[in-house]
């Protein structure tokens, strides 16, 4: 089997990379740009081609940032995103190494939940 042309690469790595990020874009969201591309609707400028990508997939305001890092980080070799929920799940498997120190673990253990959903917000 072939390799995929190496132009080909970062259409892939957008797709996957929004994918991962949580940016909800379906087959039909992205035959839709393909489209868009094949029907010369954009212009030969990344800048159009971001504008328009955005417009097509991304489907809920909040989340415009993560399109923007991943589109980043494919165009230009920027780092790709790390979804917050498994920042916070790392964090929390070793809370010792994140700033608690044993006698703050352990005061937290004797605190009403209330209390722990409170601190927690704040």
């Amino acid at each position: 089997m072939a390799e995929p042309s190496r132009s080909l690469l970062p259409f892939g790595d957008l797709f996957y990379g929004l994918r991962a990020a949580g940016v909800k874009v379906g087959p039909s969201d992205w035959m839709g740009l393909m489209q868009a591309l094949e029907a010369g609707v954009v212009e030969p400028s990344l800048l159009d081609f971001y504008r328009v990508s955005r417009a097509l997939l991304v489907k809920d305001e909040a989340q415009f940032d993560a399109f923007d890092q991943v589109f980043a980080a494919v165009f230009s070799g920027a780092e790709m995103p790390t979804p917050a929920l498994q920042q916070v799940l790392q964090w929390l498997q070793d809370p010792l190494r994140r700033g608690f120190s044993e006698e703050d673990l352990a005061t937290l253990e004797q605190l009403p939940l209330d209390e722990l959903r409170r601190r927690f917000e704040e």
